[in-house]
């Protein structure tokens, strides 16, 4: 980082710690939310308030009398010390599209305290002091971290061990990591994992009836509901084993699945027919969501509606059920919803219907034509 990128980062650090404790007054209006807002349409900004909310929460842990001298180190020049409680994951959001009256709901729940400046300046000079919000030598990690996004939302994520996530829209992933694992769940939603290489802490993502375990490599995993999941690998190899035991049918008892996967290479989860694949796949073209795009290529609709709701507001509904084995084939952004769903009925010859709690995709009712009357001899 040079000098210039670290004055930025200085000024966007300290003028976060700023807002923190603007934003915990009960006198706050709603002027000030909309300014707060429009700082955080700047990246660098919304990267410095989502640090400095993390290290505040670690920082809290500290006594009143190691805040007056973080701030005593911070007026007279000097690093703050940094307890060995501070969280080992900094979140680098996607985007500031936390909504003010949200942020204002969240932010009553925590009553304002006497030392909430201190906390704050302690914090802030614990971010400039090391440049990026980091656990020090010998910290053990947390036992359980969670992250959840919301509709039309993407956070990029880095974990503890150095692996990144990119967490999509609509989303939720929690991570337990200890010294001889790193094993993370994905309740619903998509999230993409490159993984920072250690054979001695295999790392296992679980989602649905199945558990992707990898080493250095990068692959994503799609939770649905109906516990519907696929796990596509784009580097490295990745094995996908079913977690169910005692799995039976007419003959008897069934082993559970296991697959290895390769770049360009799927595999498909469901209750009913279990684990399935590897199916070929273009990973770059399944991953452009990552982007802010979504391509399909011969995709069953159930399944874009499925993606479709993780962004739209007002949830999208087919009309009848047996629609969603249409095979859909297109590109959309992800951020256009409208754009999509439009796109979307015209690419199938399908008609939009909305209505103030759904949007539906319906089959397009055959236009009926005037009949002129019979003529009589």
């Amino acid at each position: 980082m040079n000098k210039t990128d670290q004055n930025a980062r200085t000024l966007a650090v300290e003028q976060a710690s700023q807002w923190l404790v603007r934003l915990q007054d009960d006198a706050v209006s709603d002027a000030d939310l909309e300014a707060w807002g429009d700082w955080m349409t700047q990246p660098e900004n919304a990267r410095a308030f989502d640090d400095i909310s993390a290290l505040w929460e670690a920082t809290a842990a500290l006594s009143s009398e190691s805040l007056e001298q973080a701030a005593a180190a911070r007026a007279e020049g000097a690093p703050a010390p940094i307890s060995a409680s501070t969280s080992t994951t900094a979140a680098t959001p996607a985007s500031a599209s936390t909504s003010a009256g949200a942020t204002r709901t969240l932010l009553h729940r925590r009553r304002r305290k006497p030392w909430l400046a201190a906390a704050a300046i302690a914090a802030s000079c614990a971010l400039v002091a090391v440049g990026v919000f980091k656990l020090l030598p010998g910290t053990p990690p947390p036992a359980d971290q969670q992250w959840v996004t919301g509709k039309g939302e993407r956070r990029e994520l880095q974990l503890a061990d150095g692996s990144r996530v990119v967490l999509d829209a609509d989303s939720q992933l929690r991570v337990v990591f200890a010294d001889g694992h790193r094993d993370l769940q994905l309740p619903r939603g998509r999230a993409h994992f490159a993984v920072a290489h250690d054979p001695a802490r295999p790392f296992r993502v679980q989602a649905g009836g199945i558990v992707s375990q990898a080493i250095g490599t990068r692959f994503s995993v799609a939770h649905a509901s109906a516990d519907q999941v696929a796990v596509v690998v784009d580097e490295g190899r990745v094995r996908v084993s079913e977690r169910a035991a005692g799995k039976r049918d007419a003959a008897g008892p069934v082993a559970a699945r296991t697959l290895d996967l390769v770049r360009n290479q799927r595999a498909r989860y469901g209750a009913l027919g279990g684990l399935q694949g590897p199916q070929p796949i273009n990973a770059d073209l399944a991953g452009a969501w990552k982007e802010g795009s979504v391509i399909y290529q011969r995709e069953p609709l159930a399944s874009v509606v499925e993606d479709l709701n993780r962004y739209s507001r007002i949830p999208l509904r087919l009309e009848d059920s047996s629609m969603g084995s249409l095979l859909v084939t297109g590109r959309w952004e992800s951020a256009s919803v409208d754009t999509w769903v439009e796109g979307l009925a015209k690419a199938l010859h399908l008609e939009v219907v909305r209505k103030p709690d759904v949007i539906l995709l319906a089959a397009r009712k055959p236009v009926q034509r005037d009949t002129p009357p019979l003529s009589t001899p």
